[in-house]
C-alpha cells in the first residue's frame, strides 16, 4: 500500500512539474466554444480527470468483487450447512442401519429357536404316533389271536 502511494506521489509529481515548464496559454475548442488557457492547467485538468475516471472505474470494480466475494461466502456457508445437516442425516441413518442389523439378527436367533422347538414337537409327535402304533399293533396281535383261538375253538 505504502509502495503504491509513493508510486502515484512521484508521477504527480513529474507531472505537475512537467505542467509547469509547458505554462504557455492555449487555444482550447469544446463543442459550444473556445477558451484560451495556460496549457499547465490544460495538463493538470486532464490528469485530474483521468484519475477520477480510474477511480470510479476502480471503485466499481472493487464493489462487483466485493459482491462476488459475498456471494461466495454466502454460498460457502449454505453448503457448509448442508455439509453438517447431511453427516447429521448420515449418523441418523447409520444408527437406523445399526437398529435394523439388530433387529434382523433377533428375528433371526428367534426363527433358529423356533425352528428346534418346530422340530422338537415333531419328534415327540412322531414319538407318541409311534407308540400308539405298537400299542395297536399289539392290540391287533393280541385281537389276531384271540380271533384265532376262537376260529380253532370252534
Amino acid at each position: 500500500m505504502q509502495f503504491g502511494f509513493i508510486f502515484a506521489l512521484i508521477i504527480s509529481l513529474l507531472i505537475a512539474i512537467f505542467a509547469i515548464q509547458n505554462g504557455s496559454v492555449v487555444t482550447i475548442d469544446l463543442f459550444f466554444g473556445s477558451f484560451q488557457v495556460s496549457q499547465a492547467i490544460v495538463i493538470l485538468v486532464s490528469v485530474v480527470v483521468g484519475a477520477v475516471t480510474a477511480a470510479i472505474l476502480g471503485s466499481i470494480r472493487q464493489i462487483k468483487n466485493f459482491t462476488v466475494t459475498k456471494e461466495l461466502k454466502n454460498k460457502t456457508k449454505q453448503f457448509e450447512m448442508e455439509n453438517a445437516d447431511m453427516h447429521k442425516s448420515l449418523a441418523s441413518y447409520e444408527n437406523d442401519i445399526q437398529i435394523l442389523t439388530d433387529e434382523r439378527n433377533a428375528l433371526k436367533q428367534e426363527l433358529v429357536e423356533l425352528k428346534e422347538k418346530y422340530y422338537k414337537k415333531i419328534e415327540e409327535i412322531e414319538n407318541s404316533v409311534a407308540d400308539e402304533v405298537g400299542v395297536n399293533n399289539n392290540n391287533d396281535a393280541y385281537l389276531e389271536e384271540n380271533n384265532e383261538k376262537g376260529q380253532a375253538e370252534s
